[in-house]
């Protein structure tokens, strides 16, 4: 199957906001989120090999190489590879980085891995359902016998229900930035509005994708659908216990057999 057929919009929203990401998203923030995730997971499940899917402007794909791991990352959007790229050399971290969607994968790689991370909110990007089942098995066929995919998603069992429209409200520098939400059924689309205030005159800009907001019980079925054993549910990557009404996000960890 081809790639999902809304990459083209996801790649040229994320190529827009790259030049912004970490600011919006500090990256050493991130950093040592994914060592603490990178730490317990090689402690659960002996990883050494490990690749990064949608994997931004490379946070956790440092993180691993940083861990000890042999690191790849990839993505559909070329400005966020290179400023994973940028990232890794200021970090002084050895990681490769390809382009690359979920769905080819196996096209484009040589190797399989012990793990496969799927972070952030990568997974809503992918509809309708027979290109996420496309994803999911190229993560499936990227990872070696008894390997693990890793996937963390917003919880939008909570999202769904509270129709909040404000997700955050930020300033770094010059910027700020509010991500917001339109709820059109099926869909989420969501929105960041970027106010630069370095002028007379503050200079707005809006970016916009469209989500399907796939929740734990599908993704739970999906992955067992893929051939996925041994299918973990918890609060976060800090491997809390799940809660539908009050956590924010959701981590599935499921096992190739």
């Amino acid at each position: 199957m081809s790639n999902s057929p809304n990459q083209t919009a996801n790649a040229s929203f994320y190529n827009n906001i790259s030049s912004l990401y970490d600011s919006m998203f500090p990256f050493e923030k991130l950093l040592k989120k994914g060592e603490k995730l990178i730490t317990e997971l090689k402690k659960r499940f002996m990883v050494s090999t490990l690749l990064d899917t949608g994997c931004g402007t490379g946070a956790y794909t440092v993180a691993a190489a940083r861990c000890g791991c042999k690191a790849t990352g990839a993505d559909i959007a070329e400005e966020m590879l290179a400023g994973a790229k940028k990232n890794a050399e200021s970090c002084n971290t050895a990681a490769n980085f390809i382009l690359s969607s979920m769905e080819a994968l196996p096209c484009n790689l040589d190797e399989t891995f012990d793990a496969v991370l799927c972070m952030g909110n990568t997974v809503p990007h992918i509809f309708p359902d027979e290109y996420l089942f496309s994803a999911l098995k190229g993560c499936r066929q990227s990872l070696s016998t008894g390997g693990h995919l890793i996937i963390t998603l917003l919880n939008y069992a909570a999202i769904l229900k509270k129709r909040e429209r404000i997700v955050g409200i930020s300033k770094s520098g010059d910027y700020e930035f509010i991500r917001f939400y339109d709820f059109e059924d099926p869909y989420v689309n969501f929105n960041i509005m970027t106010i630069n205030w370095s002028g007379q005159k503050p200079v707005s800009h809006l970016s916009s994708t469209r989500l399907f907001p796939y929740q734990y019980t599908e993704m739970k079925k999906y992955l067992h659908d893929t051939g996925f054993e041994k299918i973990e549910l918890y609060g976060g990557t800090d491997f809390s216990k799940f809660s539908p009404d009050n956590s924010s996000h959701v981590m599935l960890i499921a096992e190739r057999s």
